[in-house]
């Protein structure tokens, strides 16, 4: 009888010290689903999860760690409920965004999945792992929409890959077969300049060329791709930097493309004045200029001073192309509201207005001449700075590795800088 009674007081001690350990409240109950989370022990995590949220409907952090937990089981539709769940109750929960935009994605609600995308931007997604997986998500879509024909629609998934993920070769890659699906040859050679740097970093050749080899069965892409090396050749060359690793790439590409150097050549020669024009002209946009004639004369000048020498040399760099090149003058003040070209247009018309007015009018001839005299001071001492832009020295172009582009780039910050007195 004795022993009967110390066996039950013990079993009412240990139901006793069971109970005082039972979670109570939502933070008991979600701080065991963590621990349970944390030990792999998914299930028990889900129910104090769920626990958690019966006793605070309104527990976020419960809801997003039981979606997850859905999510790796994939539980997709229940993961998918409880990432909403969160976005009600926190509206800029960006990964929260991503999860259940990638849930959409898996199912193939590509309209859904890539609205979550943009609001998981939108809302500051700054985890580079996710934004890559969500550019990897829109190539893998472009790709069948390149195969169904919709090019254009392509090219906005993809440059959106490449926006969110950053330079990637099988972005590049596939936005250049549909730009040239979509009758933009110049625009697929960017691109494939593009690849072609990332390409010539690799140690072999199989390395430089992996991701062209069926590419180039493709009609059209063997000449674009191989005007791309050659570019890049022919800087090089000028420059007497090793070539090697070019001439190899183009070896294989007429190879593998059944195209000829001189059919490349002719390609590169036929359309190069037309893509140093447009990345000239895309530089050149993003100044703003205000005053009502800077357009027209502005582009006038950056005709003359900028995509001539650019272009000559890149047909034919020897060293009269590149002395001209080099030594591009740009004249000119800025103002708040002054362009490049007009700034300096009126300075040269106020003094040669004032020399005729001092010609016309002899008892204010003095004064008149002082006037011009100031404004040409100002054109020759103050508002003029000759840039001689070393444009092939002071520009990164290690190894031929680097394109016109980054010579453009150098342009237009000067072109943006105010010009102290």
């Amino acid at each position: 009888m004795k022993k009967t009674i110390i066996v039950l007081l013990m079993a009412l001690c240990a139901v006793c010290a069971l109970a005082q350990t039972l979670p109570k409240t939502a933070e008991e109950y979600y701080n065991r689903a963590v621990e349970y989370h944390n030990n792999g022990e998914h299930n028990k995590a889900i129910a104090d999860y769920t626990q958690a949220i019966k006793l605070n409907p309104k527990y976020t952090d419960a809801y997003w760690n039981r979606g997850n937990v859905f999510y790796f089981q994939k539980e997709y539709d229940k993961a998918l409920s409880d990432f909403t769940e969160v976005i009600q109750l926190l509206p800029g929960a960006n990964r929260a965004y991503f999860y259940r935009g990638k849930i959409y994605v898996l199912q193939e609600n590509y309209t859904k999945g890539f609205a979550d995308y943009d609001k998981a931007i939108e809302t500051g997604l700054q985890d580079e792992g996710l934004k890559g997986n969500m550019a990897s998500d829109f190539i893998t879509y472009a790709s069948q929409l390149i195969d169904g024909g919709k090019y254009e629609d392509a090219l906005t998934y993809l440059s959106k890959a490449l926006d969110i993920g950053g330079p990637s070769r099988s972005a590049y890659r596939r936005r250049a077969q549909a730009y040239l699906q979509a009758d933009k040859p110049i625009a697929a050679l960017q691109d494939y300049l593009q690849i072609v740097h990332i390409a010539a970093e690799r140690k072999t050749l199989s390395e430089r060329m992996m991701g062209l080899y069926f590419d180039l069965e493709t009609p059209g892409i063997p000449v674009v791709a191989g005007a791309a090396v050659y570019m890049e050749m022919q800087v090089g060359k000028f420059l007497g930097q090793d070539t090697t690793r070019y001439q190899s790439m183009l070896h294989y590409i007429t190879g593998r493309g059944n195209v000829t150097q001189g059919e490349i050549e002719g390609f590169y020669k036929q359309n190069v004045g037309v893509y140093v024009a447009d990345v000239v002209d895309e530089e050149f946009n993003k100044l703003t200029i205000d005053s009502w004639y800077s357009k027209t004369n502005t582009a006038k000048v950056v005709d003359q001073l900028v995509k001539t020498p650019l272009i000559n040399f890149m047909l034919t760099p020897n060293q009269n192309t590149y002395e001209k090149l080099r030594t591009i003058d740009l004249g000119f003040q800025l103002n708040n509201n002054w362009g490049v070209y007009e700034a300096l247009l009126v300075l040269r018309n106020s003094a040669e207005n004032n020399m005729l007015n001092a010609k016309v009018d002899p008892d204010l001839a003095h004064h008149y001449k002082g006037l011009a005299k100031d404004s040409f001071h100002k054109i020759d001492a103050t508002y003029v700075k000759q840039f001689k832009l070393n444009a092939i020295d002071n520009v990164s172009w290690q190894d031929a590795e680097t394109t016109l582009t980054e010579c453009i780039e150098l342009l237009s910050p000067l072109l943006a800088e105010k010009l102290n007195k």
